[in-house]
């Protein structure tokens, strides 16, 4: 008898010490939850291009440039030379406005202006060497860069003022035959965008390098460089939704350990149901980040679901007339149905439903067995308490 009862026994004491071994590690090594339309969206055409390249991952933001006077750039040939300068320092400089961070790095920047002089060359001008427009302009080419005879230079650099101007700016000799520009005329515009793709070791990418320099660049130079793009929406949010789940999660403890000891009328209980959710957490964090999984902030929602696993757990135990058979059998059938349910999220085409179903089915399974298997001989000891 002695020989059947320390299989279990051993089980029991195994399994502790690695859900304790889990929990210290997700204590000593915390996961750093992200928020970004990599972790949210699966984008087909980014799938073919993780695909076809290096195992590297990336990020395209976008900045916004304007002049400190709000004055024109486009038309301003000195200001178009000096955005030529900024954009060569950033990429290629050893200055104050150079890029040097080392945990990410520029991999492509488009800009209107390199693609203006990539197009002026293709004509034997140079954007960066003239002194007024009319050298670049005079003779004058002919349908400028938007006719059949254009050269891929010539037509990359219309469609890029299309896009990286303003929808109202006249683009000129980008191409002549739109109503109101002139082949005679330098493109018209208060304002810019550059896209900046970034690549790092991380995943998603740290973007957070790039504001750096946008700030640096603003102060140290006559333009004001503004970073854009969903990403770093998200970074705003993340940091709110890390707030908030901060907040709420002590009060939320608090309140669950009241209602419990308010229902069971046994604090052993509560303390013991709460521990058990504590490390439950800590523990699927653990495994799902050594199994490579990114976690989203969104995640936090699985919490309140696996504390309510836990105390149905706890409930039919201590407050249910049943057997210990009937409540295993109860309990299993309710821990199945919940995690099949959980199931429709994880094969969602859209990823962070996946992510917080992963999260929630493995909670789950691990507060059902730490129930069943750490926790069932108490709940059912203190049945007659209270």
């Amino acid at each position: 008898m002695d020989i059947m009862s320390s299989g279990p026994v051993r089980f029991r004491f195994g399994f502790i010490a690695i859900l304790l071994i889990l929990s210290a590690v997700a204590i000593v090594d915390p996961v750093d939850p992200a928020l970004s339309t990599d972790l949210m969206f699966e984008d087909e055409a980014v799938q073919r291009v993780k695909a076809e390249r290096a195992s590297w991952h990336y990020s395209d933001l976008v900045i916004r440039i304007t002049h400190d006077d709000e004055g024109q750039l486009s038309s301003n040939l000195t200001r178009v030379q000096e955005l030529l300068s900024i954009e060569n320092e950033l990429m290629n400089g050893n200055s104050s406005i150079s890029w040097n961070s080392t945990e990410s790095w520029i991999v492509e920047l488009k800009t209107p202006y390199s693609s203006w002089s990539d197009a002026f060359n293709d004509s034997g001008r140079s954007l960066e060497n003239a002194t007024q427009w009319s050298q670049l302009l005079q003779p004058e080419i002919e349908d400028g860069w938007c006719s059949e005879n254009s050269t891929t230079n010539q037509m990359n650099a219309f469609q890029e003022t299309l896009v990286l101007l303003p929808s109202d700016s006249r683009v000129n000799i980008a191409c002549p035959s739109l109503p109101g520009s002139s082949v005679l005329l330098p493109p018209e515009s208060n304002e810019i965008l550059w896209i900046v793709h970034l690549e790092g070791y991380e995943r998603p990418t740290d973007w957070s390098p790039l504001f750096d320099w946008s700030e640096s660049a603003s102060e140290l130079t006559d333009y004001e460089f503004s970073t854009a793009g969903v990403n770093l929406l998200f970074g705003v949010a993340k940091e709110t939704a890390e707030e908030d789940l901060r907040a709420v999660m002590i009060p939320s403890f608090i309140l669950l350990m009241g209602l419990l000891w308010f229902g069971l009328r046994d604090l052993v209980i509560a303390s013991a149901t709460l521990a058990g959710v504590g490390v439950v957490m800590l523990s699927t964090v653990s495994i799902l980040t050594i199994a490579g999984h990114q976690f989203s902030i969104v995640d936090g929602i699985a919490l309140p679901i696996v504390m309510g696993v836990a105390v149905d757990g706890a409930f039919w135990y201590c407050r249910s007339s049943r057997s210990r058979d009937e409540v295993r059998q109860m309990l299993f059938v309710a821990m199945m149905t919940t995690i099949a349910a959980v199931m429709l999220a994880i094969i969602s085409p859209i990823l962070i439903q996946r992510s917080l179903g992963l999260v929630m089915a493995t909670g789950i399974l691990l507060s059902w067995a730490v129930s069943r298997f750490i926790l069932e001989d108490l709940f059912l000891s203190r049945r007659e308490v209270g």
